[in-house]
């Protein structure tokens, strides 16, 4: 099941943020999968998202796209996307999970002039016309793939492509999290899709919870 919408009046990205949706510009879209009962969902379900977006994207001829842990998919050092999961367990037992897509289409400087953070859209990065239907219809093909992928086999499937196109990888900053932050450097993530940091005392940590806030020096 996929609902997209032309706008958001209530809008939100990881950690309750505000996602800016102005009418007609971007690709709005929530997906409803539901999970085998008789199994967990695997480790790594944003990041399986996020390599489809990034695979769909290269597919239309966008250039330089990176999938930033846990949820962001970059171009040019610039956010394009972002993706918000959620997951519910029914009466029946089954999982089900809401799928949250914000694709940055045709949208003006003056329409993202609230948005805290450098960004850019689709059409900026291209030099033929695509229409935002055709690019919504590919981005659901591909995520819908690698789901039946995804149950089939978990996240291992996806590792070495995540790992080829990891933004923060090598990269220095902070993580910030309830209790305090550290200085690190990310050097990518497990085989089930952790981050991996290593800290000023060269402590070298998995952090599974996307429940923190990552800074880049």
């Amino acid at each position: 099941q996929v609902c997209l919408a032309e706008l958001q009046t209530a809008g939100r990205g990881r950690r309750g943020k505000f996602w800016q949706s102005p009418c007609g510009a971007n690709i709005y879209m929530s997906l409803k999968w539901r999970f085998n009962p008789k199994k967990l969902i695997p480790n790594g379900l944003s990041l399986v998202i996020g390599v489809a977006i990034h695979e769909a994207l290269i597919d239309i001829g966008i250039e330089d796209v990176k999938v930033k842990w846990p949820n962001d998919i970059m171009v040019k050092e610039m956010k394009i996307a972002g993706i918000l999961i959620e997951v519910f367990a029914d009466t029946s037992e089954h999982s089900d999970a809401i799928i949250g897509v914000g694709l940055n289409f045709d949208m003006s400087r003056q329409l993202g002039s609230s948005i805290d953070q450098p960004w850019t859209d689709i059409c900026s990065h291209l030099s033929k016309k695509i229409g935002r239907n055709d690019v919504a219809g590919i981005l659901i093909a591909y995520i819908i793939q690698a789901l039946k992928t995804f149950e089939r086999e978990g996240f291992h499937p996806f590792f070495s492509i995540w790992d080829k196109c990891d933004f923060l990888k090598g990269k220095t900053g902070k993580v910030v999290k309830s209790d305090g932050q550290s200085n690190v450097k990310f050097q990518g993530i497990s085989t089930d899709g952790a981050l991996i940091v290593v800290n000023d005392s060269k402590e070298r940590q998995l952090i599974h919870s996307g429940e923190v806030s990552l800074k880049i020096e």
